[in-house]
């Protein structure tokens, strides 16, 4: 028996192949990619096989002009590695088709003239031919009804809290640490898919007026609603979420409310977003007791079983390769730009600079990374900033407010909305969120970044406005500055073109 799933066009995207028992047995996926320009239209037709434990038997590439003409065929093994290319050659002219056998290598092993045949319905048969032959006997049609990336997402957080119930000090902030694991759509209430899954939770808290602490692992069973939004700025590798957890405590037992809003780094299964969680713990300290606290901090996770293939068809020159991870790594290598930061601080906080009056020079890097996606007009870039900072009390020198911040964000480019400067002369908001040296903190600033017309040369101007825990409040300060830096992409795609 076979089950196929279609797309929107009707085409296959899925074949799974079963016996008599309904044990599924082998299964192939299918990708379609049309790149079209001004002077080729070509359409790749990926068919994958696959053994009914996921690994890999082989598959083949039809590229096809105009989605009739077939131009080539590439067979690769299950090591993804090309084994065969048929070529085919046709001249209208003269009422032929050469084709043309190539290895592995591209040393050419057979060639004959063939009779030229006009695409039709019937001009061409691509099949796979498995192991064992299996008779197909009832064909069950449906469409690919995916909504999200794959069907299981597991996701660790690191942050800090920053609302804190009374009973709990705020004078020494430790780090949250937490585990949220679930299959994605397990279960349906009112017609709403829920993922229940697993949350754990790793927290420390000082207690107030005493030198006492709460700590431990809760262990929580935890629901998750996936927020469905669907507007033509927001893209599809976007996650929203909201989930509920409840479970027990090292002492007591606890509730917990999150929310979360992330991205996935397609064609890779790596996720990274921001999460807020507000935790309510009861019997924690004593009997019939309750506090509470609520934080903010980074996620990273990865998705397992198969990728919505819907979403992977732009990626799919690297999809279902064990390059992925050196792809992405080599397109943050080579498409990135590179900025080293100078800056000095022009406007302290009061509360700070009563403790720590003087000062020194800021010394950065930020990388501006080729994972973007569009919010209408404003292209929207992942950034990466690491800079140190440096306060000292200018009575006793030993007293100092100094660390490295280790901050992730966003890279708000503004061209589009204020088109002042044109296209050398890059204007953005940059929002981030991190790690400094006494908890969680946040920079919010703007970017004027002018790119040299012949020279993969970036020349920055910039501010910023920081914010951090000290103590038992928060407090910050504002720098401006100046960077230099490279362009990547252009430096090696000057490279390529020379």
């Amino acid at each position: 028996m076979a089950k196929v799933k279609s797309t929107n066009d009707g085409r296959p995207s899925r074949v799974d192949i079963f016996d008599d028992k309904g044990i599924l047995y082998y299964f192939y996926r299918f990708y379609y990619h049309q790149r079209i320009d001004s002077e080729l239209s070509m359409e790749t037709i990926r068919s994958s096989y696959f053994r009914s434990n996921s690994s890999l038997v082989g598959r083949h590439l039809l590229f096809m002009e105009n989605g009739e003409w077939l131009r080539e065929i590439h067979y690769k093994d299950s090591q993804d590695q090309l084994i065969q290319t048929v070529r085919f050659d046709t001249y209208l002219d003269q009422e032929e088709t050469i084709k043309t056998i190539f290895d592995g290598t591209g040393r050419e092993i057979e060639s004959r003239i063939m009779q030229l045949s006009y695409p039709d319905e019937n001009a061409y048969r691509f099949e796979w031919k498995p192991d064992t032959i299996m008779i197909v006997e009832d064909i069950e049609i449906e469409e690919d009804t995916i909504t999200y990336i794959s069907p299981v997402l597991g996701v660790g957080w690191y942050g800090f809290p920053l609302l804190l119930e009374s009973s709990i000090s705020d004078s020494i902030p430790y780090p949250i640490f937490g585990i949220f694991f679930a299959p994605r759509g397990n279960m349906t209430i009112r017609g709403m898919n829920l993922s229940l899954g697993m949350e754990l939770v790793s927290y420390k808290m000082a207690l107030a007026d005493t030198n006492a602490f709460i700590e431990g692992i809760g262990a929580l069973a935890a629901m998750q609603y996936n927020l469905d939004i669907k507007y033509d700025w927001v893209p599809e590798n976007l996650e929203a979420a909201f989930r509920v957890g409840a479970g027990m405590l090292s002492d007591g037992y606890g509730l917990s409310l999150s929310t979360s809003i992330g991205y996935h780094l397609l064609p890779s299964r790596l996720y990274m977003g921001v999460y807020a969680q507000s935790f309510a713990a009861f019997n924690e300290f004593g009997e019939n007791t309750t506090t509470g606290w609520g934080s903010l901090g980074l996620a990273l996770g990865a998705n397992f079983g198969d990728m919505n293939p819907d979403l992977l068809k732009p990626y799919e020159d690297v999809v279902d390769e064990g390059a992925v991870t050196v792809a992405v790594a080599k397109k943050i290598a080579t498409e990135s730009s590179i900025l080293v930061q100078w800056s000095y601080p022009v406007s302290v906080d009061t509360l700070l600079k009563e403790d720590f009056d003087t000062t020194k020079a800021s010394i950065g890097i930020s990388i501006l990374t080729p994972f973007q996606m569009n919010i209408g007009p404003v292209q929207t870039n992942m950034v990466i900033e690491v800079f140190n900072y440096f306060f000292q009390s200018s009575a006793i020198d030993t007293i100092t407010f100094q660390g490295t911040a280790y901050l992730l964000g966003a890279h708000l480019n503004l061209d589009k909305l204020v088109p002042l400067g044109g296209n050398r002369l890059s204007k953005a908001i940059t929002l981030t969120v991190g790690s400094y040296h006494t908890g969680f903190g946040i920079a919010v600033g703007g970017n004027l970044d002018y790119h040299f017309e012949s020279l993969p040369v970036v020349f920055s101007f910039y501010g910023r406005g920081y914010g951090v825990p000290k103590d038992e409040i928060f407090t910050g300060w504002a720098s401006v500055g100046i960077g230099l830096g490279l362009d990547l992409g252009k430096l090696f795609g000057s490279i390529r073109s020379d």
